[in-house]
């Protein structure tokens, strides 16, 4: 079995390599995506898709060309 000595295996060593996110972070929520969100979306090459169904929450990455994945409109 791979053992990967620069795995982060638990909450504790994570917090050792990134700041915790700030309150602000944890508390927004939106109902649509706003223009700045969908550009900075359709700028990146890559993405994660996450479902949740009857086996319970999965989440993938995907990546392609710039703009492979854009907005829809205002609130899609």
């Amino acid at each position: 079995m791979f053992h990967d000595s620069n795995a982060i295996t638990s909450p504790e060593a994570q917090a050792r390599h990134y700041e915790a996110p700030r309150e602000n972070l944890l508390t927004k929520v939106v109902s649509r995506l706003g223009a700045t969100t969908c550009a900075f979306i359709a700028a990146g090459p890559s993405c994660v898709l996450a479902t949740n169904g009857g086996n319970g929450p999965h989440a993938s990455p995907r990546g392609d060309a710039l703009d492979f994945v854009t907005c829809l409109g205002d609130g899609d």
